[in-house]
């Protein structure tokens, strides 16, 4: 929904400027600046759109703060994904905003963030800069190593050189080791290079029943608006009469009372284009990829083998 595109300047103000300006200062801007019949329609068309008009309080006395009030609070309880995009159609009704109405807290929280994001990128770079230093390196030892390697004899024609060594001095006649020769030559043998450790896959038949086996690429999902009395047991039953995959399926847990559940469901990369489909779903399930960390939390996993 929230591509849709609906015309409502006072809407289209306050879906941009919340996350800038305090409610006060937002509440007192559009009294300011919009009529009460402009409150009460956008009032009205904001529970429309939503499906909320059942739920959507009628006020008396002092309608138009607390109005604006009720839009605010349905702005903020909604997911932004829910809400469709307002849009201003005649922009001088658009009130300006100074600085005195920003949230200067917000701001200087944002610029916290973003400092500390900075420092974190400075760091990663840093750290980055290093490990091209040392793959450098580690790559003019490689060709030094393959120069030295051309320009020795090959080991088919010379595969041993000889030194001389005088035995007097390195190779006495009473060591008896048997290595040098009549005329005083010692056989030097180029050591063999060892090669570097690769990864290997294994290549053995796969058990079903066996416990050691490797890991299937998962793609997470995220799915919600499901009922309130919903179970991770029931998604998982759903997806296996549907599909031949049995999924991870993980409940999150809501910031706050928003009156129904959603989950995080890991599906196999093989299996996605099933999953991804509007008619898998129940009408008015809302499905789409998962964005953002999963929570860590073992526990309200459902696995089922």
């Amino acid at each position: 929904m929230g591509t849709q595109l609906i015309a409502n300047e006072l809407l289209a103000f306050l879906q941009q400027k919340l996350d800038v300006m305090d409610e006060v200062s937002a509440i007192q801007i559009c009294a300011s600046n919009f009529s009460e019949e402009d409150i009460a329609a956008a009032k009205l068309l904001l529970f429309t759109t939503l499906n909320k008009r059942d739920k959507m309080v009628s006020r008396r006395r002092d309608g138009t703060k607390k109005s604006i009030q009720d839009i605010i609070t349905l702005l903020k309880e909604t997911d932004p994904d829910d809400v469709p995009t307002f849009v201003a159609k005649e922009l001088h009704m658009l009130p300006p905003v100074t600085f005195d109405h920003v949230d200067v807290t917000s701001l200087l929280k944002d610029i916290v963030s973003l400092k500390a994001s900075l420092a974190d990128v400075l760091v990663k770079l840093d750290a980055s800069q290093n490990t091209v230093t040392d793959l450098r390196k580690e790559i003019n030892d490689l060709r030094n190593e393959v120069s030295v390697s051309r320009s020795t004899p090959d080991a088919s024609n010379v595969n041993t050189c000889r030194t001389a060594v005088p035995k007097t001095k390195f190779l006495p006649k009473d060591t008896g080791n048997g290595n040098e020769d009549d005329e005083g030559f010692v056989k030097v043998q180029r050591k063999k290079r060892t090669t570097r450790t690769q990864n290997r896959s294994g290549t053995a038949p796969k058990e079903p029943t066996s416990c050691l086996r490797a890991a299937i690429p998962t793609t997470p999902m995220y799915v919600s608006r499901l009922h309130y009395l919903t179970k991770k047991e029931d998604v998982v039953t759903y997806i296996c009469k549907r599909t031949k995959y049995q999924m991870r399926v993980q409940l999150l847990e809501a910031r706050r009372n928003v009156g129904f559940k959603s989950f995080v469901v890991r599906v196999p990369n093989d299996g996605l284009p099933l999953v991804i489909k509007e008619d898998f779903w129940p009408q008015d399930v809302v499905f789409r990829r998962f964005r953002g960390l999963i929570p860590q939390d073992s526990t309200n996993d459902t696995v089922f083998k």
